[in-house]
């Protein structure tokens, strides 16, 4: 892997932006494909594109052949994300679980006598009213509320 490729990629992971590594199993070639127009890396033909931004939107990665060439379309999507609105006493090993399942976990609750970072270890508390955490959140399909 080229290291600007890796930087990028890294980069985009990093800010939790989706993205598609698109490489070419035969010479190592590589593109980072966007849910947007954006590309970076080789040109790559537009039905290619095509299914690397429907696998980015799928969710799954997938082995597909354009013009005679084998590629592998690998996903970097953000962890799925969970706000549990409430931080009563289920909360506390709900969002424990939800985390060691790798999803982004916010507990909201603007009581702060519940909304207690120490009751919930390794994950997000907030003491705002959910109204306010949702809107700026913008949840998306891979939000579960």
């Amino acid at each position: 892997m080229k290291r600007d490729i890796l930087d990028r990629l890294n980069a985009d992971r990093e800010s939790k932006r989706p993205v598609a590594l698109v490489s070419e199993t035969a010479s190592g070639g590589q593109t980072l494909v966007y849910a947007g127009t954006e590309t970076c890396g080789e040109d790559l033909p537009e039905e290619l594109l095509s299914q690397a931004r429907a696998a980015l939107a799928d969710d799954r990665s997938a082995a597909v052949e354009n013009g005679g060439k084998q590629y592998f379309i690998q996903i970097h999507n953000p962890p799925l994300r969970l706000f549990i609105v409430g931080a009563v006493h289920i909360t506390q090993p709900l969002a424990q679980m939800a985390h060691l399942a790798g999803y982004g976990v916010t507990v909201i609750d603007p009581r702060r006598a519940f909304a207690d970072g120490e009751r919930f270890p390794g994950v997000e508390v907030s003491t705002e009213w959910p109204d306010d955490v949702l809107g700026r959140a913008a949840p998306d399909r891979r939000t579960a509320i």
